[in-house]
């Protein structure tokens, strides 16, 4: 028995997955808001993301880049860059602006966060949102989380 143990251990044995978990939620979405108008307006589906870097490293933001999908679509939201002052110069398709303290400086930093406001109607009560953060240098995915809006 021992022997047919040791044979077993010599040849790699497949692994069996559920699925694939897909990469871990370093830079988590803590908040999404739907309206700017105050209690009872009528809403505007301001569609805005707060994300926070969860993670242990700061990142240089200039090589983060973002896609965002609404219910397993993505959606047409530009964000190349996570760098306030670099963003400022891009293509705004479907993104107004960035905001906090991860987009004010090169580095993107544990704790810190980053407002996107996203073009009002983006985002409705009862979505599923998930933001995949790339790392622009190879186009790896290496942060996704996920929300009901």
């Amino acid at each position: 028995m021992m022997l047919a143990l040791l044979v077993l251990l010599l040849f790699k044995l497949p692994v069996l997955t559920w699925g694939d978990p897909g990469p871990p939620a370093m830079f988590r979405i803590v908040g999404i808001s739907h309206s700017d108008r105050p209690e009872g307006a009528e809403p505007n589906y301001d569609s805005r993301i707060v994300l926070v870097h969860a993670g242990d490293t700061p990142f240089e933001n200039d090589l983060l880049a973002a896609e965002i999908y609404v219910d397993g679509r993505l959606q047409n939201c530009r964000i190349t860059t996570f760098n306030g002052h670099l963003f400022i110069t891009t293509v705004h398709l479907g993104v107004q602006t960035l905001s906090g303290s991860g987009c004010q400086t090169n580095l993107w930093r544990p704790g810190e966060k980053i407002a996107l406001d996203l073009s009002d109607g983006t985002i409705h009560p009862g979505d599923r949102v998930r933001v995949d953060i790339i790392y622009t240098p190879d186009d790896a995915v290496i942060s996704r989380d996920s929300c009901t809006a």
